[in-house]
């Protein structure tokens, strides 16, 4: 019976108190150095943390100090990705994240052409992630910090790609094949031959430069997201063992016959 915001403030205190992210948790800074906006806020969140749900949940929260902040840049900070996380979780309470996802194919289905389909389908399931706005979080990196000039994505376009190819698909892939909905098989496999690269990372840099002897030199035959995903495959299956030596590696054998 609690509207969309009283619900996204009750699940972010549940979320900040177990991860042990409350102000009142760390102690570390001086509340009263705090903007008005901040105040009225970690108010909210602790009162619901100590009043309701940490009785209700029983659990002991994690030590906040465990979280590393130093290594990430700040739009990628823990406090947003469970603000962020805190939307998701309100927006599918009743039907679940899948049903939040199918309801973009079940919109599209009349689309004919397969590369329109393919292109509303991405666009619709990213605007799930990069239209997460929250009131305060959207100007905030941490608790009490500075608040930013304009709004910022709780969730960058990048990683929002990387979600779709590591998770939506895999989840909606099992979904259609548990319910033998071919058609829904038959786009998603659209859908992920046509993504376009996601960016590098060490496995897809180390692996293009075993392979190719350089990254750039990849660029002509690694060209889509299935296609990084590939190498991650081989990494897994040949590189990523203690079994054998580099060189006696079944791929590089066939690679040099």
């Amino acid at each position: 019976d609690m509207d969309y915001n009283d619900k996204v403030l009750y699940i972010q205190a549940a979320f900040y108190g177990m991860a042990g992210l409350l102000p009142c948790q760390l102690r570390k800074k001086d509340q009263n150095s705090f903007d008005q906006d901040s105040s009225d806020y970690i108010k909210k969140l602790e009162n619901l943390w100590d009043s309701e749900i940490s009785i209700r949940l029983n659990k002991q929260p994690l030590d906040g100090n465990i979280w590393q902040f130093s290594k990430s840049r700040p739009a990628n900070f823990p406090t947003r990705r469970l603000a962020a996380m805190s939307h998701l979780v309100t927006k599918s309470l009743n039907n679940g994240l899948v049903a939040l996802f199918m309801e973009v194919f079940e919109k599209t289905e009349s689309y004919q052409d397969r590369n329109k389909n393919c292109k509303v389908v991405k666009k619709g399931i990213e605007s799930i992630f990069l239209e997460i706005f929250d009131d305060y979080w959207s100007f905030y990196y941490i608790f009490g910090g500075k608040r930013l000039t304009a709004a910022e994505r709780l969730i960058g376009k990048d990683r929002v790609s990387e979600i779709l190819i590591n998770n939506v698909i895999p989840i909606l892939l099992l979904y259609a094949r548990n319910n033998e909905n071919i058609n829904l098989e038959k786009r998603l496999h659209f859908i992920y031959q046509m993504h376009p690269k996601l960016s590098s990372n060490y496995i897809t840099k180390f692996m293009a430069n075993r392979i190719f002897g350089h990254e750039k030199d990849s660029t002509e035959i690694v060209h889509n997201a299935r296609r990084q995903q590939g190498l991650h495959q081989i990494f897994k299956d040949f590189c990523d063992s203690d079994n054998f030596l580099c060189f006696e590696c079944a791929m590089y054998l066939i690679m040099r016959n």
